[in-house]
């Protein structure tokens, strides 16, 4: 792992860590327990929970603060597994909220890659938007 917050690029790999795609959000009906009504909500799958925790403690060892501004990020997933490439960045920028960047919404360009590998690697690479 390269860089920090100072400079106008990071870069950060993550070797042998398995790329896995954003899971989909699960839903909880509204119901009566014990006469007390308990609302519906949305959450993520503990395996996702569990992959951003991972990442995130990789993009912490990585980075010691959030960067601010307008942010381009190239990812490149090396994996033998399938999953959209989409659905891999997402996982990527919801570890990164917070501690790579304030909020992923500063985001404004984004380039994925996803190469087929029995290594499994992540390579990220971010880079301040000069306007």
């Amino acid at each position: 792992m390269k860089g920090d917050t100072k400079s106008s690029c990071l870069e950060i790999v993550i070797s042998g860590l398995k790329p896995r795609p954003k899971g989909r959000p699960r839903f909880v009906k509204a119901k009566i327990v014990n006469g007390r009504f308990i609302k519906g909500h949305a959450y993520t799958p503990a395996s996702t929970r569990g992959y951003e925790k991972e990442l995130a403690w990789h993009f912490r060892t990585a980075c010691k603060e959030p960067w601010k501004g307008l942010i381009a990020l190239e990812i490149q997933f090396c994996t033998a597994s399938s999953g959209d490439a989409d659905n891999l960045a997402k996982a990527v920028l919801d570890a990164g909220n917070k501690i790579l960047f304030l909020d992923d919404s500063q985001v404004v360009r984004l380039t994925t890659e996803k190469i087929k590998s029995s290594d499994e690697e992540i390579h990220l690479v971010m880079r301040k938007v000069v306007q």
